[in-house]
């Protein structure tokens, strides 16, 4: 018979969420179920502090009553994350010889022919935040993304990600990746559409004082605070080549698709 139990409130899943590190208490995944410490049956309520973070595998453990309700409470006490200060690590299933980059409603598609391919989506002073490489059907994803004080929020490196947890909130719901700085403002919204788009759905990309925004309809915009003008790629598609945009104070030899001069970093 199945139990008919209230939805925990949103309010408490995010207390659940930043108390437990954005993940499984025991090993870090930020793939997790709510897991009530002191039985449902038993209580019949939805309290922030009896409720933790466990992933489907150690939930199953618990559930199958091979992993002890002590060492769940426990782990509780002092979860992995809040250790590390990042997450476990999460592979992405990523594959195939074509990739889709999509930034709000503009899409940089990048095929590999046979001969393999690496594409940088975004490089910024030299540095490559988002880029790809194919080859021989094999897919990897690598990606960069700073908070506007330079730290390091979020990295993947070969479909590998790992989050920080020095964010006020996480959310990993099916394929959505949601990052909040704070209650309002969403750091960045990634969909992980498996097994060759990868959406930035809406956010900001920082870089040494360099911002570009991201917005579902409005675009993908290079922002310059110096002169107070914004570059808006609206709807856009690029296809080919090795590089997709270059930030930087001088143009490099190896050119990219769009070229943005910018300030200097230092005199920024």
């Amino acid at each position: 018979m199945r139990e008919n139990r209230p939805a925990i409130p949103s309010e408490i899943k995010r207390e659940v969420r930043q108390r437990c590190g954005f993940g499984c208490v025991i090993c870090g995944s930020p793939i997790y179920d709510y897991e009530h410490m002191l039985e449902w049956a038993e209580v019949e309520r939805h309290v922030a502090d009896e409720i933790t973070l466990l992933c489907p595998s150690h939930h199953r453990e618990k559930t199958a009553k091979r992993l002890p309700s002590a060492s769940v409470i426990n782990a509780n006490k002092t979860p992995h994350n809040l250790k590390t200060l990042v997450t476990d690590k999460h592979l992405l299933y990523y594959e195939g010889n074509e990739v889709i980059m999509r930034f709000g409603n503009t899409n940089f598609i990048i095929v590999d022919k046979g001969e393999g391919i690496k594409y940088a989506t975004l490089v910024m002073f030299h540095y490559p935040l988002i880029y790809a490489t194919l080859k021989e059907k094999i897919l990897l994803l690598n990606i960069d993304l700073f908070d506007i004080e330079g730290n390091l929020v979020l990295s993947i490196v070969e479909n590998e990600l790992i989050i920080s947890t020095g964010v006020w909130d996480i959310q990993y719901v099916s394929t959505k990746l949601t990052i909040r700085s704070e209650a309002s403002d969403i750091f960045i919204e990634i969909d992980f559409i498996t097994p060759n788009i990868i959406h930035f759905t809406r956010g900001k990309i920082y870089y040494k004082g360099i911002t570009f925004t991201i917005h579902p309809t409005k675009g993908f915009s290079y922002v310059n605070n110096e002169i107070s003008s914004t570059l808006t790629f609206n709807d856009c598609t690029f296809i080919g080549g090795v590089v997709g945009i270059v930030v930087h104070y001088e143009e490099p030899e190896y050119g990219g698709a769009v070229f943005i001069k910018a300030p200097r970093p230092d005199r920024i």
